[in-house]
């Protein structure tokens, strides 16, 4: 977030600031951030999704921003709706539907109902988004934070543990999910 506020310092307002000289600018550090907007706005997921995006655009880009919208409608819609598919629509719906991340979740839920096999979806959002020079790259990580909610839907430590196995950004799988 320091690197956004200095470059708004230097006259770069968002969108510009999230995106000027940041090669992190489709890193997980803002959708880290979307817990925040869905406790301040409980059961309002619009408003939870445009607060994320304000926020997000000051130190991040397009994909980051898609990637904190999705968890703030699911988190903030979590208050009212315990449906995960139903909150998965909802969340997919905040974002637009060409976007990496759109991608990303859509293939691994795609692979999670065709095969039920963590190992398979997994290698399923790496072969269709997979960046591999950037571990932090949220399209890749926001799949794979969703993924340990499918694969234990009933056991937190479990889901949290498949999230991180995943490796990459597990610092921030980890903790949205537990968020979530």
């Amino acid at each position: 977030h320091e690197l956004g506020v200095a470059r708004v310092f230097k006259g770069l307002l968002p969108p510009l600031s999230g995106a000027f000289n940041n090669a992190f600018g489709s890193s997980m550090g803002c959708p880290i951030r979307s817990e925040i907007w869905a406790c301040i706005t409980p059961g309002l997921p619009l408003l939870a999704a445009r607060l994320a995006r304000a926020d997000a655009i000051v130190d991040h880009t397009d994909e980051s921003a898609y990637a904190e919208m999705l968890f703030a409608v699911i988190e903030s819609a979590a208050y009212l709706v315990e449906d995960r598919d139903r909150l998965m629509e909802l969340g997919l719906a905040a974002i637009p539907d060409d976007c990496r991340t759109s991608k990303a979740v859509r293939t691994m839920v795609d692979a999670w109902n065709e095969t039920q096999d963590w190992k398979a979806s997994r290698q399923a959002v790496l072969d269709a988004v997979g960046n591999y020079a950037n571990f932090t790259d949220a399209p890749q990580n926001i799949a794979f934070t969703l993924l340990g909610w499918y694969s234990a839907p009933e056991d937190f430590g479990q889901a949290i543990c498949d999230a991180v196995n995943c490796g990459f950004d597990t610092d921030c799988t980890g903790a949205t999910l537990g968020a979530i």
